[in-house]
């Protein structure tokens, strides 16, 4: 436990209690140690510089403000930790301190009594908030009391030419500051530019390196279905190429068999061979020649001509697209760069 609650628990027991079962130490001399450390710059110091920086939130109203809590529960950890310290400095016991304040209250000594209540008004938030108010509004009137001050130098002087110089300095001190301002408001605003400018720059080659894959993407899709059809092609051609060797490799027809003459036919033929004339037949149309393999070859080689150079037409747009591809990749990794 700190300090201070410890001094506030030994306090309640000396309240519930009597002075009979109270210590009959003299432990007076502990209040001229507290005086000592009060007066103390060690302790003065960090008090005054924690209420000063602190202070300028507090208004004096009824509403107190959720701010106000943190910085009262800081001020009591300040004034706990200064006095751990002090009185350790000292050789001052916890139990000694305790029974220190259980005394300044019940005993009849008013400087003892004063000193007690004064550690112990820490924990009060009311008091610590009276204190910040205070000392609030005293820094109010010192900055006040130092602009009138300022402006009676300027304009209550009996030299007028002092008063001018000094008045033609201040206009100048406030003409410097406001370029400076203006200054650090435009490198400001050009840094902001420059950082939108970069991230815009590099949105815009994000943007291209996804175009560029999905065009590759497309290419090799692309690509894909070329190759399909110059297999598909190919294989069409084997095929036309199987069905000509098959017809070359095909036996010829059998000799047609002989036409068996009618009845009218017989008679007739028979009145000839009984008259021994002599009669020679022509065949009324010539037989149909079988067409020559040349045709059918130079298909089949036209095929595989028109299947080579589709092969080849699709293996040269994919090197080109993937030439333009990589080009503008590579202008884009350089754009983001820069």
């Amino acid at each position: 436990s700190t300090w201070l609650q410890a001094a506030g628990r030994a306090v309640a027991r000396s309240q519930r209690g009597s002075r009979a079962q109270m210590a009959e130490e003299d432990l007076s001399w502990v209040s001229d140690y507290v005086v000592a450390i009060f007066r103390s710059p060690t302790w003065v110091a960090p008090i005054a510089a924690f209420i000063d920086e602190n202070c300028g939130i507090f208004e004096d109203v009824e509403e107190n403000k959720l701010e106000y809590t943190p910085l009262h529960i800081s001020f009591k950890r300040l004034i706990d930790e200064l006095l751990a310290v002090h009185l350790k400095e000292l050789s001052v016991t916890q139990e000694q301190f305790t029974s220190f304040c259980a005394q300044g209250l019940m005993c009849g000594n008013e400087f003892h009594h004063d000193l007690v209540h004064q550690l112990l008004s820490v924990d009060d938030f009311l008091v610590f908030k009276a204190m910040m108010v205070k000392r609030n509004a005293e820094l109010y009137q010192e900055a006040l009391a130092r602009y009138g001050c300022v402006m009676k130098e300027i304009g209550g002087g009996t030299d007028a030419a002092s008063n001018a110089a000094q008045a033609e300095q201040l206009a100048a001190a406030a003409a410097e500051e406001a370029a400076r301002i203006e200054e650090e408001q435009l490198r400001e605003e050009q840094l902001e530019a420059q950082r939108r400018c970069a991230e815009a720059e590099l949105q815009l080659a994000m943007a291209l390196s996804a175009q560029l894959e999905k065009r590759l993407q497309l290419l090799e899709e692309l690509s894909s279905v070329l190759e399909t059809l110059a297999d598909m092609n190919q294989k069409a051609a084997a095929e036309l190429a199987s069905q000509a060797d098959g017809l070359e490799d095909a036996p010829s027809a059998e000799p047609a068999a002989e036409p068996v003459p009618t009845p009218a036919t017989a008679a007739a033929l028979g009145a000839i061979r009984g008259s021994g004339a002599t009669v020679r037949l022509q065949p009324l149309q010539k037989e149909p020649q079988k067409p020559a393999d040349g045709p059918l070859d130079y298909a089949i080689e036209r095929q595989r001509t028109e299947a080579a150079m589709q092969r080849e037409r699709a293996e040269r747009a994919m090197a080109a697209s993937r030439r333009e591809a990589a080009a503008k990749e590579a202008a884009a990794k350089e754009a983001a760069k820069e």
